[in-house]
């Protein structure tokens, strides 16, 4: 009862408390404070979450900046690449980690978190083509355009004007020589044909059977003594009636035998001179044929040597144009330039007038008519022998045909055989035949001659006796720059390298010189992109060039000066070659300098043959200066080989004192040969061979991931709540909060 009762009491109070006036503000305050007191918890739950995934994203940056920093000190100092080294990574991770995500100890702890889990995963490794790149174009982004504009293109500026001059010079040359050469076959040719038509008139028979000169031929069966003969068979025929004794005709047989021999000889006669003409004709129409062709190739020359320049490659003037190119000062004057202008000009004095190849197919055409003559000749006399046989005509028309006979046949021996002074007059005015022809063929046996001692010079090189040690080594960085060029999955094994400069074909020498001088031309061009904005290719020459070692080049003096090749197989190995393996790639001892110095020895020839077209302008001859041009070219280039091995470095040229040192033509070279890619394989193999590192298996950059919790102070479960529907990052575990943040991160 008195429960009940207290009950009743209890319920009817709050009755009259909820029905009393004066509580509702005091209720209506405390559920506005519990729907304050609800949000603000909350609210800063809610912003704790956001600052510890903050915090938790600075500690992870902290993390992979941290593990990066480890990187490879051999790699960098030798290099000055990075890749990962030293600690292991995810324990400097988890250490950095922790210590971010601490908070200091005795103070407020409004962010009290904890590292759960943190690991690292490793990415973009030095051995991609694409991350080498990188790296390299941030080591040389500052100091790799001003070293190649104060070291090359300053240094072969000044002379990208003459050697532009002297390019188109020797190009347009060159074609006129090929044209000349081929006019100059074709007249040979037509005149060849000429004497083998005159030998067919003069060896058909003709000769024993119409004779030129007093002889014996009136005791032979010839025209002559046919018609000589003839008065006495007149005799004959007027006693043909007079009998011997037995009373047989005395002069019957006589008549008869005069008559076959006079017939027979006639035809002889008439048959040889048709059968000759025959022959001859073809011949002689081949051989106007052929003074067309010449006189079309001398169109061409006259049409080439109008223009009086030729293209030569641009190369040329996008150096001319680069920044930098001739600050030194040194440059050549105008006069140089206007000499080997002036040598173009005088290409005209090669091409012959019109009237000389008329006047040839005259002559040609000439001694067809004449043997023509000769043809018509004797079939006159046949039909003047029979007539007279038959005594249908008078014995003054048999010997005026003989006469005629003999002039038609004297006067074609007499200028097409013996002794043949059309053809002697037209051998003689052919110009392959005169003077300066001539000096112009012992110029080029000359050029010949030394071309074929500068290539048993540089061949020197190629016959040499390997060390085995050297060998191997090439063995295992082809297979490391294999290995590079199958993990990036790249083209071929290297690019094909003309190692036989100069050429050993029969072609004249000046051949060489041209494609010397057009190589260099575009050697120049290379230079010049280079200095308007080819990059990439500028940084990566300029790395290799400062990173890697070259060829020491006295350790060919011996070599060259004497023969001798133990010092030069000796120094074979791929730590004194490592430039030039990254140019040409070839995987034995000696190929890679070789093939260096064939093109050193082509760019000397092409810069000095543009001297010798100075120097030899007074010679007159177009073809004459050009040859040589050539032989003071092939000499200079040699001796400046010898110079290279003595001293390490050249003279650009007489006309600019600049010196040019053989690390400066290795940098020339590495501008315009080959690829990218290819040169990147090889550096990364010559790095690998270097270290014993793998560069496949360094990483360059990292991203870390790391998990931390936070405990929350307030309603966890409306947290959660709030992480399922995506407005957290994290989720929600008991009474903790946990999110994870992922940073990457790299050193290009």
């Amino acid at each position: 009862m008195r429960r009940r009762f207290g009950k009743r009491r209890w319920t009817s109070g709050m009755r009259k408390l909820a029905h009393r006036d004066e509580a509702a503000i005091t209720v209506f305050f405390a559920m506005v404070m519990a729907g304050i007191l609800f949000f603000t918890a909350v609210l800063i739950d809610f912003g704790r979450i956001a600052a510890a995934d903050r915090k938790l994203e600075m500690a992870t940056q902290s993390g992979v900046r941290s593990v990066l920093s480890a990187y490879d000190e051999t790699l960098y100092s030798r290099y000055g690449l990075f890749a990962r080294g030293g600690s292991d990574a995810d324990a400097i991770l988890q250490r950095v980690a922790e210590q971010s995500l601490t908070s200091p100890e005795g103070g407020f702890q409004l962010l009290p978190m904890q590292r759960e889990a943190s690991h690292v995963n490793p990415s973009q490794v030095l051995g991609m083509h694409e991350v080498f790149r990188r790296q390299v174009l941030e080591e040389m982004k500052y100091k790799a355009p001003i070293d190649f504009t104060m070291d090359l293109i300053s240094r072969f500026g000044p002379l990208a004007g003459a050697m532009k001059e002297a390019t188109a010079t020797v190009n347009l040359l060159e074609q006129m020589r090929k044209l000349y050469e081929k006019r100059e076959k074709a007249l040979k040719e037509a005149l060849t044909l000429m004497r083998t038509a005159a030998a067919l008139g003069a060896d058909s028979g003709l000769k024993k059977l119409i004779p030129t000169t007093v002889g014996t031929h009136l005791y032979e069966t010839t025209a002559v003594s046919i018609v000589f003969e003839y008065g006495t068979y007149q005799t004959w025929l007027a006693n043909a009636s007079v009998t011997d004794k037995d009373g047989r005709y005395i002069y019957a047989a006589a008549i008869a035998a005069y008559q076959y021999k006079a017939r027979s000889t006639a035809e002889s006669i008439r048959q040889a001179a048709a059968s000759s003409y025959s022959r001859q004709e073809p011949l002689l129409m081949q051989a106007v044929a052929e003074v067309d062709a010449a006189q079309d190739a001398n169109q061409a020359m006259r049409e080439l040597a109008k223009s009086a320049a030729a293209s030569a490659p641009a190369g040329y003037d996008s150096l001319q144009g680069a920044d930098g190119a001739g600050d030194d000062g040194a440059s050549l004057s105008d006069d140089a330039s206007d000499e080997l202008q002036e040598i173009r000009r005088m290409a005209e004095d090669m091409v012959l007038d019109d009237d000389y190849f008329e006047q040839y197919k005259v002559e040609i055409r000439q001694q067809l008519t004449d043997f023509r003559s000769v043809d018509t000749a004797a079939a006159s006399f046949h039909a003047s022998l029979n007539a007279a046989l038959g005594g249908l005509s008078a014995p003054s028309l048999l010997e005026e045909s003989l006469a005629s006979l003999k002039l038609a046949f004297t006067t074609y021996i007499q200028r097409y055989s013996d002794p043949g002074t059309v053809i002697q007059e037209r051998h003689l005015n052919l110009p392959s035949n005169g003077k300066t022809a001539k000096q112009v063929k012992e110029k080029e046996s000359e050029a010949k001659g030394m071309m074929k001692q500068a290539r048993e010079l540089l061949q020197r090189m190629s016959v040499r006796p390997q060390v085995d040690e050297h060998r191997e080594a090439f063995e295992q960085l082809k297979a490391r720059f294999e290995e590079s060029q199958r993990f990036n999955a790249s083209g071929s094994e290297a690019e094909p390298v003309d190692t036989d400069n100069p050429s050993e074909s029969e072609d004249a020498v000046s051949k060489d010189a041209e494609a010397a001088m057009n190589g260099l031309g575009s050697l120049f061009g290379g230079l010049g992109e280079a200095a308007t904005g080819v990059r990439d290719l500028l940084y990566l020459t300029e790395y290799a060039s400062q990173r890697f070692a070259h060829f020491p080049p006295q350790k060919l003096q011996t070599l060259f000066e004497s023969g001798g090749t133990e010092e030069f197989a000796h120094a074979l190995n791929v730590s004194q070659q490592e430039l030039e393996y990254v140019l040409y790639g070839l995987h034995h001892p000696a190929g890679n300098v070789s093939a260096a110095y064939g093109e050193i020895f082509a760019v000397r020839l092409a810069i000095r043959t543009m001297e010798g077209l100075i120097e030899s302008r007074s010679l007159g001859h177009p073809l004459l200066i050009l040859a040589a041009a050539v032989i003071y070219g092939i000499g200079k280039a040699v001796e400046d080989l010898f110079d290279l091995v003595r001293t390490g470095k050249t003279e650009l040229s007489k006309y600019a004192k600049v010196d040019i040192r053989y690390l400066d033509y290795l940098r020339l070279f590495l501008m315009v040969q080959g690829s990218a890619d290819n040169k990147m394989s090889r550096m990364i193999a010559l790095m690998e061979h270097n270290t014993g590192y793998r560069l496949a298996m360094m990483p360059t950059g990292a991203s870390a991931e790391v998990t931390g919790s936070l405990r929350l102070w307030f309603l966890p479960g409306i947290m959660k709540q709030l992480a399922r529907t995506g407005l957290l990052d994290g989720k929600v575990t008991g009474n903790r909060y946990e999110t994870t943040q992922t940073v990457a991160w790299s050193y290009s």
